[in-house]
């Protein structure tokens, strides 16, 4: 199995063990409610989004900080990145 996989049945194995926390905290009384439920739907449609192979990346920073710099660095290191 080559690493990338690895690494995406390791994240859906924690999303499986924790799913059933997020909502045994959702029923707890007193809870925020609106909290949860934003856990909870990323639960459920994590391993929807994990098997589409597409890896989406945020670079943020202030104006004129390298931000294209560092993604083209990226772009041409492939998949050589991950290994």
């Amino acid at each position: 199995m080559d690493r990338y996989q690895q690494i995406k049945n390791e994240l859906i194995g924690i999303k499986r063990d924790i799913y059933p926390l997020v909502l045994s905290a959702k029923s707890l009384p007193g809870s925020s409610n609106e909290y949860f439920s934003g856990w909870e739907k990323i639960c459920e449609t994590f391993e929807k989004e994990v098997s589409k192979d597409v890896v989406r990346v945020a670079v943020i920073g202030p104006i004129k900080s390298g931000k294209s710099t560092f993604v083209n660095a990226l772009i041409k290191k492939g998949n050589t990145f991950f290994q």
